[in-house]
């Protein structure tokens, strides 16, 4: 999808740059520079110079010129000199802040590639139009299967990344893991049901980080997740989600309270 989008984009300028010279009605592999005579297409600003007066200077410094069309204080022209005076041409144009075209890269007419361009732009927005339109038929389909299955990869790989966080070799492998205290027996009990396992506590180091769970009364667990999203607190830092609970309440309440009191006014002026 990157990518078509990338293709459109690319397209756009080049539609642009090809629109600004859509006065100029002959192949634009004309315009080069070739071992007796050079062609240019350009822009001369009005507001700067006197036209008039610049195609004086133009013909004097053997360079011959018409005019394409004009767009407010911009002149478009094309220009012709022979290579004898392409010094002399090329200072004069200089002089006169003189704005060549930049159309390289394209062969026959404005017309012709402002239609090939169009044909490719409309041709990668149907494409993506059908893609998007497959995208959204296969996630109906699959979407929860989907779903499921990508809870089951990352409940795998955060257990892969468990293992691999582990020390071993050939015959023994070492292991260390956070445990709530109520858990800690029943965790001892389930790995030493294994035969050639065996638990060890550690302390933790003084600087080491100490992993939170949140632990509410069931009133206030719901409200866990808006924490969960905000980040929790250190291990000895305060638990806000009781705190929460109580804001989300106190809010909503005053919201549901203003709506009951405008649907009541709403009510009793149809009425009254």
């Amino acid at each position: 999808m990157e990518i078509l989008d990338a293709k459109i984009t690319d397209m756009e300028p080049k539609t642009r740059q090809l629109n600004v010279w859509s006065c100029y009605r002959g192949n634009l592999e004309d315009i080069a520079d070739s071992d007796t005579y050079t062609i240019k297409l350009g822009i001369i600003k009005r507001e700067e110079y006197n036209f008039e007066e610049v195609v004086k200077n133009l013909d004097e410094n053997k360079i011959s010129c018409e005019k394409l069309s004009e767009d407010g204080d911009i002149t478009y022209v094309i220009l012709a000199y022979h290579n004898q005076y392409k010094k002399g041409a090329e200072e004069y144009l200089a002089s006169i802040s003189f704005e060549e075209a930049e159309i390289t890269g394209y062969r026959g007419t404005i017309e012709g590639n402002l239609a090939k361009i169009k044909k490719i732009i409309d041709f990668n927005r149907n494409r993506k139009k059908r893609l998007l339109a497959e995208i959204r038929k296969i996630s109906s389909q699959y979407e929860e299967a989907l779903t499921v299955y990508l809870d089951y990869i990352e409940n795998n790989l955060e257990i892969e990344q468990a293992i691999e966080s582990g020390f071993s070799t050939d015959s023994v492998s070492f292991h260390t893991a956070w445990v709530k205290k109520e858990d800690k027996k029943k965790i001892i009990s389930t790995v030493e049901s294994f035969k050639s396992t065996r638990v060890i506590e550690i302390q933790p180091d003084e600087d080491e980080d100490v992993p939170v769970i949140l632990e509410n009364k069931p009133l206030f667990r719901p409200f866990e997740i808006v924490v969960d999203l905000y980040g929790v607190p250190r291990y000895f830092e305060i638990d806000p989600t009781p705190f929460v609970s109580l804001f989300f309440a106190v809010f909503f309440g005053l919201c549901l309270m203003d709506a009951g009191y405008g649907f009541i006014l709403a009510i009793l002026t149809l009425i009254f």
